[in-house]
């Protein structure tokens, strides 16, 4: 099926400094927009990724977040501030887009970002399975779940009241996530990507009590399934994989296992 409405994802700068020789790590393509971008694309919408990781100036968006029926914003924890502003910027464009805040920060406090900014609805924690469900009730499928019945969903009512919905139990597979789609990074231009994130598991089966744990339950991609996914990224001829594992080594056999047998063949 194809949707005539179409998606944005909005990626927002960092103002964190990374040290000299780790600027790649605000240029490389993000693992989560593209997955979600895999997600979208997936169900039949047009989609462009928006970075705007080279200008802190929100307004110098201009043309870029015009057209879009939806338009979804990574909350990263250090952006704040130009969440809110592009927020308003997207309305102040056309109040009848729908605004789709996700990631670390709107999951951690995701009242205060729907109060206090205009957003419409906030995917809470892992977005692939609440996004379908969302979409499918945007596009007003008869079949789709009510609004609050979506776990895993912050929206708010007629009245402007934030709503939380129960939470979405994590992925019980992680085989079931999609590839990353790295085409939609418009500043490579189809050239070789040379930096690349990847995730092998998500989740930390620890209890640090200075740690927001968003993703409490470990839970671990096969070993067969990272092997297929290097092998299909590596059509971009990345040379450095970052791993965003929270705890990589937390199988010391599992890791070693992973090594030999997914990426020493590339």
């Amino acid at each position: 099926q194809k949707h005539q409405k179409s998606f944005a994802i909005i990626v927002p700068p960092s103002p964190f400094v990374v040290p000299t020789g780790w600027e790649w790590t605000h240029t490389a393509p993000f693992e989560g927009p593209s997955v979600i971008a895999s997600v979208i694309k997936g169900l039949g919408y047009p989609l462009k990724l928006i970075d705007l990781r080279d200008d802190f100036n929100p307004e110098n968006a201009g043309n870029k977040i015009k057209g879009f029926n939806y338009i979804g914003i990574t909350c990263y924890e250090d952006s704040f501030p130009f969440q809110r502003k592009i927020i308003e910027l997207c309305k102040k464009e056309n109040p009848e887009t729908i605004i789709i805040l996700g990631g670390p920060l709107v999951t951690s406090v995701p009242e205060l970002l729907m109060k206090n900014t205009l957003a419409d609805y906030a995917v809470i924690g892992e977005g692939e399975l609440t996004l379908i469900e969302l979409a499918d009730y945007l596009a007003g499928n008869k079949y789709s779940q009510k609004v609050h019945e979506i776990d895993g969903l912050a929206w708010k009512d007629q009245t402007g009241k934030v709503i939380i919905n129960k939470p979405r139990q994590q992925m019980e597979s992680l085989d079931a996530i999609p590839f990353q789609d790295l085409s939609v990074w418009e500043r490579f231009n189809g050239e070789k990507i040379p930096e690349i994130y990847l995730s092998t598991t998500r989740g930390c089966p620890h209890a640090c009590s200075f740690c927001y744990r968003a993703m409490p339950k470990y839970r671990e991609k096969s070993v067969e399934k990272v092997k297929e996914e290097i092998k299909y990224l590596s059509k971009y001829n990345f040379k450095h994989a970052w791993i965003n594992d929270l705890t990589f080594n937390v199988d010391d056999n599992r890791s070693l296992h992973l090594l030999d047998e997914a990426f020493s063949a590339y």
